[in-house]
Order: C-alpha cells, then structure tokens, then sequence
C-alpha cells in the first residue's frame, strides 16, 4: 500500500487538485487513508462516499478529519450525516478500489454499483486503485465495456418472464397428448 499511496502523490494530477475523492479501504484494498492526512494537511478537500437511507444510493461528502466518519452500511466508516455533500461536479481526481481491472481501464468492482453510479457524472481524473495480482492483462482475460449497470429487478423480471413463457409453452402440447386416447393409437 506504501508504493501505491507514492505514486498517487506523484501524479501530476495530485498536485493540480482541490478536492481528491478517497475511500476507506476494507483489510483487502490498498490502503490510501494516509493520502487523507496529506491532503488535508496541502490544503485540499477530502471527499469519501457516504450511504443515503433515503435515496438507497451513496453520495459524497466532504470530510474535514477522522472525527467526521462513523460506521457504515457495510461496517466500513464513512462520513456522518452532518459532513457537507460534494457535487460529483466538484470533485478533480478519485481513486476507486475494485476487484479487478485490465490495462485499458475496465473496473470489475463487487457487484452492487455503488462506484458506477458514483462516477456517473464525473469528468475529473479517476484512477483505479489495485495490487499487481489485481490487473488483468487485456491480451488473456477479456472484458468488454458495458454501456449499462445490472440491476438486479432488471434480473429478477427477465427471469419471472422466461419461467412464464416455458410453462406455457408446455400447455398446447400437453393439451395435444391429453386428447389422444392411447388404445386407438396403438391400433394404427
């Protein structure tokens, strides 16, 4: 996490910045938190996801030290109701954690959609965040850009309308059989 967290700061990127989205890392992602402390202490804002209940989506909010976070939906700390909202338009770089990535820039993240829809509207740098045995050659393991999210009603519905649709694709022939009396049929 160390080598990492130095070539975050040694991007040009970093120095030109206001306000640098982080996370805070689970014990299987890079830890950037340090980066926070450098931040803060350059002058610059720290924005780090926070769980909405009333939207069912996550937002960004500025967080102005460790004071301002609190245990999250998923038990990883995130900032409180009371830090500031930041407009994704405020934002100049992010680094996003994932499960994997290829060389091109495609981020294989856990499933949720939580960054996705995060960076919908994001037009700063962002930089995936990973260890080597994390980046995917592009040559061996193939993953396509996805111009949409899965979701999963979207899942849910497309499976309900299949099961529909075999079930009643059996009904017309089983009506056929139904109809046959097996005596005569075995006469001819």
């Amino acid at each position: 996490s160390g080598r990492i967290r130095e070539h975050c700061v040694a991007l040009g990127e970093w120095s030109a910045c206001r306000t640098v989205a982080l996370y805070h890392p689970r014990s299987d992602e890079p830890d950037l938190w340090a980066l926070a402390g450098r931040a803060w202490s350059e002058g610059r804002s720290v924005a780090l996801p926070s769980f909405d209940p009333a939207s069912s989506a996550y937002r960004w909010r500025r967080v102005g030290g460790p004071g301002d976070l609190v245990p999250g939906r998923f038990g990883i700390p995130e900032p409180s109701s009371r830090c500031p909202e930041v407009p994704t338009g405020l934002l100049d770089l992010a680094f996003v954690p994932g499960l994997a990535f290829t060389l091109d820039g495609v981020r294989l993240g856990r499933g949720a959609g939580f960054y996705d829809r995060l960076l919908e509207s994001f037009r700063g740098r962002c930089f995936g965040v990973a260890f080597d045995f994390q980046v995917l050659p592009s040559g061996i393991y193939y993953i396509s850009r996805l111009p949409s999210d899965l979701r999963w009603a979207d899942v849910a519905t497309i499976g309900a309308v299949a099961c529909a649709l075999a079930f009643s694709s059996t009904l017309y022939p089983s009506w056929r059989a139904s109809r046959v009396r097996p005596a005569e049929a075995l006469r001819h």
